[in-house]
């Protein structure tokens, strides 16, 4: 019997710009040695910008997210750019033997799923 690594995620949404709670998760994530962190939507709040992706890249913790409503475009590009979280709107990302897959659910989009290539 092939004995397999455990994948310990931390997954959370509706952070919408809270740095408390992001400090919080991402200091669970790194004493609890997560291999991957995923953030499922409404990440920022239009009306507040804070740090709340730097405080998982501060600990080296491996992110991605898929957007929400509240994310706009351009959030979504300063997450990705700035933080180096990876967006899986659209795409697919594998961690060890485990698949990662996001699309927008309210544009009822079903199109095909492309892989994630950074």
């Amino acid at each position: 019997m092939v004995k397999r690594k455990k994948l310990k995620i931390l997954a959370a949404g509706d952070i919408h710009d809270s740095e408390i709670i992001a400090e919080h998760l991402a200091e669970k994530a790194k004493k609890n040695k997560v291999d991957l962190v995923v953030l499922a939507g409404d990440i920022s709040n239009p009306f507040q910008k804070e740090k709340v992706l730097g405080h998982f890249k501060d600990r080296n913790l491996e992110t991605v997210f898929v957007p929400g409503n509240w994310d706009n475009d351009l959030d979504v590009k300063f997450m990705k750019d700035l933080y180096g979280a990876s967006n899986l709107e659209g795409y697919y990302s594998r961690k060890g033997e485990v698949d990662f897959m996001g699309w927008e659910m309210l544009t009822s989009d079903w199109t095909i799923i492309k892989k994630k290539t950074s």
